[in-house]
């Protein structure tokens, strides 16, 4: 929109002298000015809690929260009371709004690969066949007997399964300056109610699949501190480094991702996936 004349002769006319500021208004022949006390400077808590006041509706709390907390807090971290508000407020947003996250590597190395202990062989007499797969703000791990070892077929993998687990390392939406926020690791496991998993496909080295399951619980933990990245061993991590919020969000897993087979020996050093 185009500055109006109005607003124009405003700013030609005011000037700020020593905390006081000056304003000039013209009008048709005439020109009046006066001295006002120039507002203070508003403090970052103030601006918080006007934002929290006018971010309706609800759907753009947390973004706006954000976004306040960003230009406030650039270049170091966001205070444990803004993030705290940040996970309830998308907590309460997305309570019951289904989220999907879709995983599709070409790369074999990026996909389900083996892992295996130290000083172990894995195959088919270890005591299960572990895959894992951590990209894309994910960390998913799928557990089987291992006599899938010897009988990689779509039959074997599904009634081999012992239990599929995840952790989100970064939520869709959520941020905050100098905080790493993601949701707590959960583990199904086969027999349990919560078990929701699906293996869709397999072949050409690939598996689909999908898993179904809830997110409970929202988690931050502060990186600008050094003292919360690196905590002393025999203390317990100092409060103002971690927030968290229960969640009630559901989550559908689609993957497509190559698998890795054969066995894998970890008994002589390390190799990729021992560990």
């Amino acid at each position: 929109m185009a500055n109006s004349p109005t607003i124009l002769s405003w700013a030609r006319g005011h000037r700020d002298i020593g905390g006081v500021a000056s304003q000039s208004f013209e009008g048709p022949g005439r020109r009046v000015s006066r001295l006002t006390r120039a507002a203070p400077p508003v403090d970052s808590s103030a601006l918080l809690a006007l934002a929290r006041r006018l971010l309706y509706p609800r759907g753009m709390r947390h973004i706006l929260i954000g976004i306040v907390a960003a230009a406030l807090f650039s270049g170091c971290g966001a205070p444990k009371s803004v993030v705290q508000e940040q996970l309830e407020s998308f907590a309460d947003e997305q309570e019951g709004k289904e989220r999907v996250i879709e995983l599709r590597e070409t790369d074999a190395a990026r996909g389900l690969v083996i892992h295996c202990p130290l000083g172990v062989l894995c195959d088919e007499h270890y005591d299960y066949r572990h895959y894992s797969y951590d990209a894309r703000g994910i960390y998913l791990s799928l557990s089987f007997e291992p006599v899938v070892v010897k009988d990689m077929t779509l039959e074997s993998l599904r009634a081999h399964a012992q239990h599929v687990s995840y952790e989100l390392k970064e939520v869709e939406g959520l941020e905050a300056t100098g905080w790493r926020i993601g949701a707590r690791s959960v583990v199904h496991r086969v027999g349990q109610p919560d078990f929701q998993v699906r293996f869709t496909g397999l072949q050409d080295g690939r598996l689909k699949g999908e898993i179904r399951t809830t997110l409970v619980e929202l988690v931050g933990r502060q990186t600008a501190d050094a003292t919360c990245e690196n905590p002393p061993q025999d203390a317990p991590m100092p409060d103002h480094c971690y927030a968290s919020a229960r969640a009630n969000i559901p989550l559908r897993i689609v993957f497509d991702l190559p698998i890795q087979e054969g066995v894998l020996d970890c008994r002589d050093g390390q190799t990729p996936g021992c560990g």
